[in-house]
């Protein structure tokens, strides 16, 4: 109870900021409409989406080294983040990609690498619904998720190839006035921060199935039949 109360804490602190970080985005920083669905829309999900899909190969990798069943939690329980907070960048992307270049979706490097990175990690899930054996689903689930994370770099450098409409960092960043970028890096907290939420929240939720889960074995005396 005590673990439950503190992520619905953390949960409450990270809403109370991002509506605090996107007060400042569209009142306080006088930005303009595209630089607003590009910097404080699209950019903060995409942003979770790589750093969580990073996490969940990271946990990959120490659940085959460890095996301990928490890192493969820690594993899926990102992958679900990110495809959640990759859907919401490509929709707002798409919603940009309209003011730009005047179509919702032009095949673009970045877009059509974010979309592949994001059916693949579908895909993983799907996967590991799919497998009823605990041991099973964890390992196959582990070994596709380090071979899932290279579209992830796939993405991210996607804007270097030579056709692509997008520009890169190190091109923008470059453009921002001190205000702007201050605000951005404001958003990017405020939205690490509800994913941290995010995932303690997931994992109390699912910690508690599984206490439900053991009482009611205990009780019938009968075993899982899913390891």
């Amino acid at each position: 109870m005590l673990g439950n109360k503190r992520a619905e804490g953390v949960f409450i602190v990270a809403v109370f900021v991002n509506i605090l970080a996107y007060y400042i985005s569209f009142v306080a920083v006088h930005a303009k409409r595209s630089d607003i669905y590009f910097l404080y829309l699209h950019v903060p999900p995409a942003w979770v989406c790589y750093m969580a899909f990073t996490i969940s190969l990271v946990s990959s990798i120490m659940f085959l080294v460890k095996h301990k069943r928490s890192y493969d939690v820690i594993a899926e329980n990102a992958a679900i983040i990110g495809l959640l907070f990759g859907a919401i960048a490509l929709f707002i992307g798409s919603i940009w990609a309209k003011l730009a270049w005047g179509s919702f979706w032009n095949w673009d490097p970045r877009e059509t690498a974010t979309l592949i990175l994001w059916l693949v990690y579908m895909g993983y899930v799907v996967l590991k619904l799919s497998i009823e054996n605990a041991e099973k689903r964890a390992t196959i689930g582990a070994v596709y998720n380090i071979f899932a994370f290279s579209t992830v770099p796939l993405s991210y450098l996607s804007v270097e190839f030579g056709f692509s409409q997008h520009q890169s960092a190190s091109e923008v960043l470059p453009q921002m006035s001190e205000v702007v970028k201050s605000a951005l890096i404001f958003d990017l907290f405020a939205v690490t921060l509800l994913f941290i939420a995010l995932m303690l929240l997931i994992w109390e939720v699912k910690s508690l199935e599984e206490r439900a889960d053991m009482l009611s074995i205990a009780v019938s005396g009968g075993v899982r039949d899913d390891i």
